[in-house]
């Protein structure tokens, strides 16, 4: 039996697609977005302001604006939170950490690892989240895993990795954000490597 989707629910996906547009418009007016999202412009109105409370986005001034009336250009937050996004197999890590906009800083790194159990392997997403802590120790940096084999999106559960030599699913999302305080997002590798692109 499928449950009705509540107001709550419905508004929370209404802030993602609006979240998702600018991410990959850079920068849009109101008008713009209700047309991509197929929603109404008082109704991107209510999501914008929500979404710029929660200091997500920010409204700039629109100077090339020659017609009727503007309420500017929309874009993410460049101050917000950073992510570290990791590509995690029981041999090898890649990461790269982006801004609140997506934007690659640093560089791009490739480690060979030893993970012969699930606590290892935590244990070297751990000190790959630490070693880029130290370069930017004055932002937040939440994690998005993208990894090998079978992941539940919802409950952050590794349930089974080919190449691990252990067949145990491995709680990977809420044993990583209790020890290190940040949101982690989870999910198969070929869900987060085509999101990537």
């Amino acid at each position: 039996m499928r449950a009705c989707i509540n107001n709550q629910q419905i508004r929370h996906h209404n802030k993602c697609v609006i979240l998702e547009l600018l991410y990959r418009q850079k920068r849009a007016n109101k008008s713009t977005l209700a047309r991509l999202a197929q929603i109404s412009i008082p109704a991107v109105s209510n999501i914008l302001q929500e979404l710029e409370s929660e200091k997500r986005v920010v409204n700039i001034d629109d100077e090339s604006q020659t017609r009727g009336h503007s309420s500017g250009t929309w874009l993410i937050a460049p101050e917000g939170d950073w992510t570290l996004c990791l590509n995690v197999t029981p041999t090898s890590i890649e990461c790269q950490v982006a801004n609140a906009c997506l934007s690659p800083k640093g560089e791009f790194e490739y480690l060979q690892i030893d993970a012969p159990t699930p606590q290892a392997l935590l244990s070297e997403i751990e000190k790959c989240w630490h070693r880029h802590r130290k370069l930017w120790p004055d932002r937040t940096i939440n994690l998005a895993l993208a990894i090998h084999g079978q992941v539940d999106p919802v409950t952050g559960v590794s349930q089974t990795m080919p190449q691990a030599p252990w067949t145990t699913p491995v709680e990977v999302k809420y044993l990583l954000e209790e020890k290190l305080g940040i949101r982690v997002m989870v999910d198969n590798d070929c869900v987060m490597l085509a999101l990537a692109e």
